[in-house]
């Protein structure tokens, strides 16, 4: 309960603070930087599984 209204406070001032679109672009674009390194090593991973599943395992 307290947690619903902790975040409709957090919403308002959200909305009260009128970010634009210029703020809002730098958000994706930071998100971007911390997602985008995770996702790369995710994939070298799932890519070094593959390969050891191909080449080691089924050999």
């Amino acid at each position: 309960m307290e947690d619903k209204e902790k975040r409709k406070e957090e919403l308002q001032q959200l909305k009260s603070e009128n970010l634009g679109k210029k703020d809002i672009l730098a958000l994706i674009i930071a998100l971007f930087q911390l997602i985008l390194p995770i996702a790369a090593i995710v994939a070298f991973l799932y890519f070094l599984v593959i390969l050891f599943l191909t080449k080691v395992w089924m050999y």
